[in-house]
């Protein structure tokens, strides 16, 4: 149900952008390196992510939209004897750990360089961000979901190439913050994909 979501979000605002000529939509492969409690929980990067970010300039150095993305992290934990935080449960075997991140963000970016080739910017992304914390192990399992408050400061690169296509690197750091649910969570997100118009 996700990609189908994310799939349809991307036709929708490549259209927008179409229709407004001082807009630009970028498509990113995302990378993902937990941090924190993430890192706690999960500790693999995650090679299962997708970045997807529509801007509308309002200036030439300053453009304001959204951003989203859709990051999967997995673990596999060797069986040994697991217990729940107060001590009170124990349980053996193979644990699978899942999260599965879903930012909504509306964003603010600053470019320092604009119009030549290589134009650096910083970013600033404030929103939720749906968070769900999977643990699989036999026949049982825990599943935690829910919507935290995120801040997503962004540092990156935009390289044009010409004919209203640019490269597109960045490094974004998600930071959800704690909720009665769950922890705080947080990662870096490594984004390279094409940036579409201005």
């Amino acid at each position: 149900m996700r990609p189908i979501i994310i799939l349809v979000a991307f036709f929708l605002v490549l259209n927008i952008q179409k229709a407004f000529p001082q807009s630009s939509f970028a498509v990113q492969y995302a990378i993902n390196f937990p941090l924190g409690n993430t890192n706690d929980y999960i500790g693999e990067p995650s090679f299962r992510g997708i970045s997807l970010d529509y801007r509308y300039h309002i200036m030439s150095n300053v453009a304001v939209g959204v951003g989203t993305g859709w990051y999967t992290f997995y673990e596999r934990r060797d069986y040994d004897t697991y217990n729940n935080d107060d001590g009170s449960l124990s349980i053996s075997g193979i644990q699978y750990r899942y999260i599965n991140s879903l930012p909504i963000l509306f964003v603010g970016d600053y470019y320092f360089s604009p119009d030549e080739k290589l134009s650096p910017f910083v970013g600033l992304g404030i929103g939720v961000t749906y968070n769900e914390v999977n643990t699989e192990m036999g026949q049982y399992y825990v599943d935690i979901d829910t919507w935290q408050f995120s801040l997503a400061p962004e540092v990156g690169v935009k390289i044009a190439t010409g004919a209203e296509v640019s490269g597109y690197l960045s490094v974004r750091y998600n930071n959800a913050f704690e909720t009665s649910d769950l922890d705080a969570m947080s990662y870096l997100t490594l984004n390279v994909g094409l940036m579409f118009g201005r």
